[in-house]
């Protein structure tokens, strides 16, 4: 098997309503198409930058069990997922124009790594 990046990542989310509307927003903004829902036994909503091109997507799920993360706890599990971006501009409109316009608490601030 050839490396050829990640596939897919999927998020379990306690409020799954609440989630969908916010990320059909939040990745909306990013390109993101919501491509497929999908019914079997429980639902997911998964988005693509490139549909229908085949790439890399996201799943958004319902939560069987558990609580809100506490990201400073840096529990057992995902930490962050980084996106590309063409540009230190278009990271920067997105913080500015999307996470700080929706009242979200940003734990870091955009910076060069």
């Amino acid at each position: 098997m050839r490396w050829r990046g990640v596939h897919h990542v999927e998020f379990s989310v306690l409020d799954y309503e609440a989630s969908v509307e916010f990320y059909d927003r939040m990745f909306g903004w990013l390109g993101y198409t919501s491509f497929w829902t999908l019914d079997v036994g429980y639902r997911s909503t998964y988005y693509m930058a490139r549909f229908p091109v085949p790439h890399s997507y996201i799943g958004i799920q319902p939560a069987r069990s558990g609580e809100k993360l506490d990201h400073e706890a840096r529990a057992v599990g995902i930490h962050h997922i980084a996106l590309w971006a063409g540009s230190r501009r278009e990271v920067d409109d997105f913080h500015a124009g999307f996470l700080k316009q929706e009242g979200l608490n940003v734990t870091d601030a955009p910076a060069e790594y």
